[in-house]
């Protein structure tokens, strides 16, 4: 500045100052904008009143300084007002726990003009009525932060401050890395769970100083794989996806008191969660210490856990699917299991499973059954597009009055008819065999056992590809009874509601499989004489392949009956047979047989050989029969639909008795199986009652540190004489919750215990398996990633919002992300230290989120104007996420946290 510019410029000073200071009359509007119009804080700008001779008024100014600009003999000036920025949370010189912290502060005198606080690129407006501002969820780095706050409007910095705030990660142990020396980090609190967990990092293998923690985080462990028990807790090292040039040490604890009943020591293995993914690494147990020691390169793993399995005993076999959910056959035969499940009772020697769920190609697996019993691990394959394609020509929503119908279909192979092989209809999950003929066409008798039906068609193309018919409803009336083909009975005689029904179905074409019934009185029913038993018929002798083969008894004698199939031809064929029996609307019996040879015993007597004959099973026809057990919502027994709410929870009872019992002397006991509960019973009498669905109150305690069972009762009838004595008592009939009533249950449950519990009951067709969820084409993660979270993971999830969560995060980071927690249900939720007793993780509308943990999977250049990029740390790429996130999930329907370094997002309108 020359000196002529300097005198000029003190010389106008004084002249401001003066009119500022020596007029008595100034206008008030200029006077007022004063304080309004000039935002500067640089004091080398003026506050210029300026008078205009063509308005005769007077208007305010911002100007850099005075040069250059032609003061009126009317106009004053002075400095322009300085803004403060006053920070109320976090204070300045802090130390905090938390990752993200939200910046609350207040910026004075009140901005006229929009403004906005930024940290870290991270903006929030300023409200224009009263200064106040909040930058939500800024991440820290472990260590000091010195974070640079600015106020800035119409381009301008009006305010600014500094935060020194320090983070230091919630740990059990910590200690600062120097590369030169390394570092030993153990956690020596006997008192707690994680003692003995440590990590040993030796000098010259990590490239950098960071500070090293040592913590638990079970909030983010996926569920272990099925069978596997936790030995210890989970045990998370930070920082996360840290690379070594050579091996470090790291120590797992365990605790024997854990071991699942004969497991030993040396049954412990470590498992470790990589991107969501369960892993086993290599480990040396030592005894002493009781910890694991393995050796890693690297900081991938988010947690390892010390795991053992009950070791399985003769003739268990665990089957476990990915996804879960699928229904299990063994040798044919289905065991109304749904995977993962351990089975019982599977006869030692070669076994062949069979593994279905709907979507997906059917599996065979064939494996051996042995006295230590047997895994099954079995990933399931989505089916094609050049999968067959089944139809069912059947009319959906048909009602017959007979418990069979005939199933019509047909398919399609690369748009040609199938011309041969084998279909499968199922009739609520359960299988029949019937050949596929020329024209690619399908028909079949099937057994009603229940009044609604669900019917599906499936046929196994030469790929291996399943092909799977759309369901259809078939509705058996309460009045009907099973016509017996060629049985020369009245048709208009009405069923009787403990009718036997039995189905033998096999799985060859050309062979002849035949079905032995035998009454109380020595009766016999066969291929011989199908109506051998006086009132009864088995419906057909097929000798060509497939079956079935039906008996049925509308209104059968009491007492034992025996029934025994016969392999007479298969011709070197090895054949499954498939038999059930239902009385009443109960199913009493399901199993099969492999025959590996002839008998042609037409006796149906013991014969010569186990592997051409089955003696398959014995059950009573008492006095008093238990023939239905129903719920309002119509389900069959073995996976009924209730629970304890109002409108879900009556259970009807149905039972046969003699004509000469009033229905006053009829009376029952019904108890829950697994919490040995009773049910009032006292009110209930007769031949056809109702009762409330019940179980034990549920404490807190329990409620947040055991798992729930499905409800099961157990019900007896049973008839009293004059005297009150017991006369004749009733087979034991039992109904079981579905997996979906069971999930229920736990809301209500939970609601009875907290009022204030506000997440809703979830309806049943929100409870999704892997069979109901669509992946379009813009779907990023698979049903797994979703429901791998839960205590019925992988079967169930509610994923509901979340899908939206997950894909608008995924396409806009333009590479893999990790869902590290999603939907749990209320139990999980509130075991887990910390979780909020109405997370929307409960609801399918919360989500929680990391980058992938290795650096490939981080894009290069970070979508988002304000998110940065450059990523070179696990660190900031979950600081460029959560950036990405706030971008492109509006703040007002979505709120964003941070629960021990994982990104949380929930949908809050």
């Amino acid at each position: 500045m020359t000196l002529f510019s300097i005198l000029l410029f003190l010389s106008l000073l004084q002249v401001c100052w003066t009119k500022t200071h020596m007029r008595a009359d100034i206008p008030p509007l200029c006077e007022e904008s004063e304080k309004i119009e000039c935002h500067c804080t640089n004091k080398k700008k003026f506050f210029v009143c300026h008078y205009d001779d063509e308005l005769d008024s007077y208007k305010s100014l911002c100007i850099p300084d005075t040069r250059g600009h032609s003061l009126h003999p009317n106009d004053y000036c002075g400095p322009c007002l300085e803004y403060e920025v006053a920070i109320t949370s976090p204070l300045s010189g802090v130390t905090t726990g938390e990752r993200a912290i939200d910046i609350v502060g207040l910026v004075q005198p009140l901005p006229t003009d929009p403004s906005v606080a930024t940290v870290r690129d991270i903006q929030s407006e300023v409200s224009l009525t009263t200064g106040e501002f909040v930058i939500p969820v800024v991440l820290l780095t472990e260590g000091a932060n010195e974070l640079h706050l600015r106020v800035i409007s119409q381009g301008e910095t009006i305010a600014d401050t500094i935060i020194d705030i320090t983070f230091h990660q919630p740990s059990e142990a910590s200690g600062p890395l120097n590369p030169d020396l390394g570092v030993s980090v153990e956690v020596t609190n006997t008192e707690s769970a994680l003692y003995g967990a440590g990590i040993n990092i030796p000098a010259g293998v990590a490239a950098r100083s960071f500070e090293v923690s040592v913590l638990s985080d079970p909030e983010h462990m996926p569920a272990l794989p099925f069978g596997a028990d936790a030995v210890g807790p989970p045990v998370t090292v930070f920082p996360h996806a840290e690379e070594f040039s050579g091996p470090v040490e790291l120590m797992i604890p365990f605790d024997p008191s854990l071991l699942p009943e004969g497991a030993t020591e040396s049954d412990i293995i470590l498992q470790g969660s990589v991107n969501g993914e369960w892993s086993t690494f290599t480990a040396v147990v030592d005894v002493i210490r009781r910890r694991l020691v393995t050796e890693q390169t690297s900081l991938t793993v988010w947690s390892f856990i010390a795991t053992a399995s009950r070791p399985l005993s003769s003739g268990e076999v665990l089957i476990d699917t990915s996804p879960g959910y699928a229904t299990v056959y063994i040798d044919g035969e289905n065991k109304f299991a749904r995977t993962p499940v351990v089975l019982d009772n599977v006869p030692l020697g070669n076994r062949q499973a069979k593994i279905y769920l709907q979507g997906y190609d059917e599996v065979f697996y064939d494996f051996v059954s042995t006295e230590s019993g047997a895994i099954l691990q079995i990933d399931l394959t989505e089916q094609s597009e050049s999968a067959p394609l089944v139809q069912i020509s059947t009319a959906d929503g048909s009602t017959v009055s007979e418990g069979f119908i005939q199933i019509q279909a047909s398919v399609l192979y690369n748009g040609n008819p199938v011309n041969n092989g084998t279909a499968i209809i199922s009739v609520n999950g359960d299988d029949s065999f019937h050949p596929v003929t020329p024209g690619g066409n399908i028909a079949g008798f099937v057994t009603l056992s229940h009044r609604e039906n669900v019917v599906v068609v499936r046929v196994n193309g030469q790929d291996g590809s399943t092909g799977t018919s759309s369901p259809i409803t078939v509705t058996r009336s309460e009045s009907g009874r099973r016509a017996l083909r060629g049985s020369g009975l009245p048709s208009s005689r009405r069923m009787a509601n403990n009718e036997v029904i039995i189905r033998l179905s096999w799985n060859t074409d050309t062979t002849d499989i035949d079905l032995h019934v035998f009454d109380p009185n020595g009766n016999h029913a066969y291929y011989g004489d199908q109506g051998g038993i006086p009132g009864a018929l088995i419906d057909v002798d097929d000798v060509n392949g497939f079956g079935p083969e039906i008996f049925t008894f509308s209104d059968p004698v009491p007492g034992t009956y025996t029934v025994a199939v016969d392999s007479y031809r298969i011709g070197g064929i090895q054949t499954t047979a498939s038999l059930t029996i239902t009385v009443g609307s109960l199913l009493i019996f399901s199993g099969s047989y492999v025959f590996t040879a002839d008998d042609f015993n037409a006796s149906g007597g013991t014969g010569p050989s186990t592997a051409a004959f089955w003696d398959a099973t014995s059950f009573e026809v008492g006095e008093l029969i238990i023939t239905q057990v129903s719920t309002q919502i119509a389900s069959p027994a073995s996976e009924a639909i209730f629970t304890t709410a109002p409108d879900e929870n009556l259970i009807t009872i149905v039972t046969k008795a003699p004509e000469s019992i009033p229905d006053s002397s009829i009376l029952y006991e019904v108890s829950e199986v697994n919490e040995n509960f009773s049910i009032d019973t006292t009110a209930l009498s007769g031949r056809v009652v109702s009762f409330e669905a019940a179980h034990s109150p549920v404490s807190a305690g329990d409620f947040k540190s055991k798992k729930s069972t499905a409800l099961e009762y157990k019900i007896t009838a049973y008839s009293v004489d004059g005297d009150g004595n017991r006369q004749y008592e009733s087979e034991p009939a039992f109904i079981k919750q579905d997996l979906r009533s069971w999930i229920r249950q736990e809301y209500i449950d939970k609601k009875s215990i907290f009022t204030s519990f506000a997440r809703a009951t979830p309806e049943r067709d929100v409870l999704l398996d892997a069979s109901q969820y669509v992946k379009g084409e813009t779907e990023k993660f698979t049903f797994s990633e979703y429901a791998r979270y839960s205590d019925f993971a992988p079967a169930i999830a509610v994923i509901d919002r979340s899908r939206i969560i997950a894909n608008t995060l995924r396409e806009a980071w333009g590479d893999r992300l990790v869902i590290t927690s999603g939907w749990r249900n209320p139990r999980r939720n509130d075991r887990l230290t910390g979780s909020s007793k109405n997370s929307f993780h409960q609801s399918g509308d919360a989500l929680d989120f990391n980058p992938w943990s290795t650096s490939a999977n981080w894009p290069d250049n970070v979508p988002g104007s304000l998110c940065g990029a450059n990523i070179t740390s696990f660190s900031e790429a979950q600081e460029a996420l959560t950036c990405v996130a706030k971008s492109v999930l509006p703040d007002a329907t979505y709120d964003f946290r941070f629960h021990l370094n994982h990104l949380h997002i929930e949908y809050d309108p």
